[in-house]
């Protein structure tokens, strides 16, 4: 997915199409593929966020946050989230039933 102007995540992810489990990006055909391949169509929150707010760079650590929280908030009382913020975004993004409006909804609540 190559970005050439700088995006929030809400609009990486603004269709369902665009977002995916158990892979860090996938291609139109559903293949598991690298994020920054032209052939990338979708992405995982946890990608989507590494895209939007590069690691190295400042304000990856408080988006991870924000929407860890976020996701922590709506998985209480579930087994399996982690406690490793990034780690809690995958398990929560690839959790069975997951569905692409309540991404959304966490995307949007934490404002990234």
């Amino acid at each position: 997915m190559k970005m050439t102007v700088p995006i929030r995540v809400s609009l990486l992810l603004c269709h369902p199409h665009n977002w995916t489990q158990h892979a860090n990006a996938r291609d139109a055909c559903g293949q598991p593929c690298a994020s920054n391949s032209p052939d990338a169509v979708a992405c995982c929150l946890g990608e989507a966020l590494r895209l939007v707010y590069p690691p190295h760079l400042e304000g990856y650590l408080a988006a991870v946050r924000a929407v860890a929280t976020e996701t922590r908030a709506r998985w209480m009382g579930l087994d399996g989230y982690g406690h490793d913020p990034e780690e809690s975004i995958r398990l929560w993004n690839d959790s069975p039933g997951r569905q692409y409006h309540e991404v959304l909804a966490v995307v949007l609540a934490a404002g990234v």
